[in-house]
């Protein structure tokens, strides 16, 4: 390999794969047991507006990733949603509710814009590495580590890892194990809405190692050169 990079074992990139999703997991119990009406879903659905009015505008991304830094401060997301957990490829940083909220609407923005506009995912990464470096390694390493889960979980290429398909598994049943979404009567939906959406995950992932690297994030990996 050449001089910088390591080539993980099949078993190392399920791992990654399998760390993340039980990461996503864990952080979506938690989401979803936020009281409605109380302060943390309050601070919850702010964070979800901030994320919406990012733009490709360098003052949005600072002034929004201030917000954002400022939201995950706040006493009431402050609790942990999930564990430290050390997983290959992943960091082991327990993660607050604050920064699960905010990888989860980070993902599904990327998610349903990146398609349409990849430059979209620019100022996405740009403001999820800011933020991060902010915070500080205690809070922000947590909030990197399931910015990743989301992503690596959703679209397992960017691990790279290509989950097995079942022998006793339908074609249908391995295309919704790999991501696509069901649509009426349990069907996976049309491969082309899938491919945006991984189209759009790829787009975030690239902006992240691009941005992390800028502030020296840690990846959690053994490579010096900060790839997948």
């Amino acid at each position: 390999a050449p001089s910088g990079l390591t080539r993980a074992s099949d078993a190392d990139l399920a791992a990654t794969h399998r760390a993340a999703v039980d990461a996503l997991a864990a952080s979506q119990r938690a989401l979803a047991s936020v009281p409605r009406g109380s302060a943390a879903s309050a601070v919850v659905t702010k964070i979800g507006m901030r994320i919406n009015q990012v733009a490709r505008v360098h003052c949005v991304v600072h002034e929004r990733a201030a917000q954002l830094t400022a939201l995950l401060r706040e006493p009431a997301v402050a609790g942990e949603a999930v564990p430290a957990a050390p997983g290959e490829g992943l960091v082991a940083a327990p993660v607050s509710l604050g920064a699960a909220a905010l990888a989860r609407r980070l993902a599904l923005q990327a998610a349903s814009l990146v398609d349409q506009n990849p430059a979209a995912a620019v100022p996405l990464g740009a403001v999820a590495a800011t933020v991060a470096d902010a915070l500080g390694p205690a809070l922000g390493l947590g909030l990197w580590r399931m910015i990743l889960a989301e992503v690596h979980a959703a679209c397992p290429a960017t691990v790279p890892f290509q989950p097995p398909r079942p022998p006793d598994a339908s074609a249908n049943a391995y295309r919704l194990l790999l991501g696509y979404r069901a649509g009426p009567g349990g069907r996976p939906e049309p491969k082309e809405k899938y491919y945006n959406r991984q189209a759009g995950y790829m787009a975030l992932y690239a902006a992240l190692l691009q941005c992390g690297a800028r502030y020296e994030i840690a990846y959690g990996c053994d490579c010096d050169d900060h790839g997948p």
